[in-house]
């Protein structure tokens, strides 16, 4: 009985190694297999467990006797260069999409075309930016902002890098870089605010706005859920699989949205007004 139950753990264990071999090198995209981060998930998944354990762990505990960082100077230049490169990545999707992409199901161009390294460089670098992105938590530890760091701050941040590698990995353009298309424009709006607000009192006035772009992360959401439903329904050979990836994705951060949102601005007033004053940098 023994053996017998060892030579089923034995099997299965192979079974799995085996699926992730053919799954992890047989599929992948051989174009990027050079390209930095992409010879394997584990360095990512290294990234993203690092910055759990410094914004959960280290930086607070680093943090607990210092006093806060001025770093208003530091975030306006990193504010700016976010405005701009995403700026950068969104305005090439919007080429893609604008001039070669059929907006209804676009099947990813393995080729070694101009058109096909274009995409899958620009998904590597949308990739790339959510690593940039970790800069928020760190700032946010470093000036003693612990409260600022929700569940869904970290979830966001840590998982993203994640999530996206498999894009590059394996669908280096096609009908997924809509998401990044969508993405990157929020970005710009969302950083072009937290450069104003770092201005000072008298601009505050003018950035009423601010709660429109937890509006604006929702409406991202919903978009790209229905555009990522069309290759269910249409056959242009792109991976059904990537679809029920970027449905599952969206549905989960619409909900965490969706939830920061109700617990902002339509409950207590307090904390309403806490999340209100989160991105201002005293």
């Amino acid at each position: 009985m023994t053996e017998g139950n060892d030579s089923l753990v034995t099997s299965s264990l192979g079974t799995v190694m085996t699926t992730y071999s053919w799954m992890m090198e047989e599929m992948r995209d051989r174009r990027s297999d050079s390209w930095f981060l992409m010879d394997s998930i584990w360095p990512t998944l290294s990234l993203s467990a690092s910055y759990y354990l410094i914004v959960r762990h280290i930086g607070p505990w680093f943090m607990a006797n210092r006093e806060p960082y001025n770093l208003k100077s530091i975030m306006q230049i990193y504010n700016i260069f976010q405005v701009l490169f995403n700026a950068w990545i969104f305005y090439n999707v919007w080429w893609l999409w604008r001039d070669h992409y059929n907006w209804n199901c676009q099947p990813v161009d393995y080729s070694r075309s101009s058109i096909g390294l274009a995409a899958l460089d620009v998904t590597w670098w949308y990739f790339f930016s959510k690593f940039i992105d970790f800069f928020d938590s760190f700032f946010f530890v470093l000036r003693k902002k612990f409260s600022h760091l929700s569940t869904l701050h970290v979830i966001h941040h840590g998982g993203l890098p994640i999530a996206v590698w498999f894009a590059p990995r394996f669908v280096g353009g096609g009908h997924s870089t809509f998401c990044g298309f969508l993405n990157c424009f929020v970005h710009v709006v969302m950083y072009s605010y937290y450069f104003l607000a770092a201005l000072g009192p008298w601009i505050q006035p003018y950035l009423w706005w601010k709660r429109y772009i937890t509006k604006l992360q929702m409406i991202q959401f919903i978009i790209f859920i229905v555009h990522a439903m069309q290759p269910l329904f249409i056959e242009c050979d792109y991976p059904k699989v990537c679809c029920w990836t970027i449905l599952a994705h969206g549905i989960l951060y619409l909900f965490l949205f969706a939830n920061f949102y109700i617990k902002s601005y339509l409950g207590s007033g307090t904390m309403a007004k806490s999340e209100s004053q989160r991105y201002k940098l005293e």
